[in-house]
């Protein structure tokens, strides 16, 4: 497995779900779709060879077939690569820092400043995890539920947690209410960049000369970049074993936009402390950091089922769970020229709540801990998740 890190040269134009005209508005996917970094790299992999497109065709290079599958396969179910992310990351002289959604267990707050200083501090608590109350129905096939442990009201915010207040949160180390420094252990959204809008219009296919009243606007990305410590994406790949140049460069999303892709070392924090919590009192949470796909709609097959096939001696049993509203996800299949299948997918920053029934917090760390556990698309970095201890009871 290799880190790296993503760097633009220029915007870049990851369109939504939603669906989208010809005089009409394509507005910017946040985050984005795992697919497109996954497409990107698998085209980067086969462009590496010289006539790579047609070796894959007519099947005259093995190594590079198994990387990126068949030709025709564009959702790569036949690939043996995998990556996992892209989270937003910022590279800098001491390493990479990652960015993480903020978790949807935690709620943000705001308090007036005073004396010189007017601007308002913004906290974060942790949601308390109880059980349901006796002679309350629900529809919820969960028997606990979240709360504000707070009597004023808090919502959750679009935030993104360094990787160091990340691995503190997982490790129940936070000590709440956790004051936000945006300088130091969290960043908005809005802080990353800024919107480009590019306007375009339709041509006619065959005389190649613009269509009237077909004009459109698309939403482009464009990092808020220091030259010197640069914003970004990061992610893992797994299972290529093709070198790929230093740097190797993408067409990545919309427009094809070229990215330079460099080697990096990345660490996310230790289990320990996590293994020691499981082990303790039963209990386990599972983080997705990059939007998920699951075939029960907010909860994944084996969520519902409380064991994977994969690991006979783990059992578990769902609790409750914090998520948001669901985007859809979809892309284009470019040997096809179609349209790709768009899922609803569960969003990033989900959190999932488990009771351990039976094996040990390795075999938890093992099924979840920075895996894909997507139902579909896991191999494109769907549900990339992690393992937290769960102290909020």
């Amino acid at each position: 497995m290799s880190a790296y890190f993503i760097e633009a040269f220029d915007t870049l134009f990851f369109r939504d779900g939603r669906p989208f005209e010809i005089g009409g508005y394509a507005n910017l996917q946040i985050p984005p779709s795992p697919s497109n970094f996954y497409g990107a790299i698998r085209s980067a992999l086969i462009t590496s060879k010289p006539g790579g497109f047609e070796k894959i065709k007519t099947n005259q290079d093995e190594t590079l077939r198994a990387v990126v599958g068949e030709i025709g396969d564009s959702e790569g179910e036949t690939a043996k690569l995998q990556i996992n992310g892209p989270l937003f990351a910022r590279m800098a002289s001491k390493g990479i820092t990652g960015y993480f959604p903020v978790p949807r267990d935690l709620l943000v707050y705001s308090v007036d400043g005073k004396g010189a200083n007017k601007l308002n501090r913004k906290f974060i608590i942790q949601n308390k995890l109880k059980e349901l109350p006796k002679g309350v129905e629900t529809n919820s096939s969960t028997r606990m539920f979240l709360i504000n442990p707070y009597a004023e009201s808090m919502s959750s915010e679009e935030l993104l947690l360094s990787d160091g207040t990340f691995a503190r949160y997982l490790n129940g180390d936070l000590k709440f209410p956790f004051e936000i420094d945006y300088n130091l252990n969290a960043i908005q959204v809005e802080q990353l960049f800024k919107s480009d809008y590019r306007e375009g219009i339709a041509l006619k296919s065959k005389q190649k000369n613009v269509e009237k009243s077909r004009l459109f606007t698309m939403q482009h990305l464009e990092f808020d970049n220091d030259p010197d410590e640069p914003y970004g994406f990061v992610l893992e790949i797994h299972n290529n074993s093709i070198e790929l140049g230093e740097p190797a460069y993408l067409r990545l999303g919309g427009d094809g936009k070229v990215a330079q892709m460099i080697r990096v070392d990345i660490n996310w924090g230790n289990v320990d402390n996590i293994k020691e919590k499981i082990d303790s009192n039963k209990l386990f949470k599972v983080y997705i950091a990059t939007p998920a796909i699951f075939e029960l709609g907010w909860k994944s097959k084996a969520m519902h089922n409380g064991y994977f096939d994969e690991y006979p001696g783990l059992e578990f049993e769902l609790l409750t769970a914090a998520f948001g509203r669901s985007e859809m996800y979809g892309g284009y299949d470019i040997v096809a020229n179609v349209p790709k299948v768009s899922f609803p997918a569960v969003p990033a920053g989900s959190v999932f709540y488990f009771k351990l029934k039976k094996g040990t917090a390795d075999d938890v760390i093992a099924a979840f801990h920075q895996k894909c556990i997507s139902d579909y698309r896991n191999k494109q970095g769907f549900g990339y998740s992690f393992v937290g201890g769960i102290t909020n009871v």
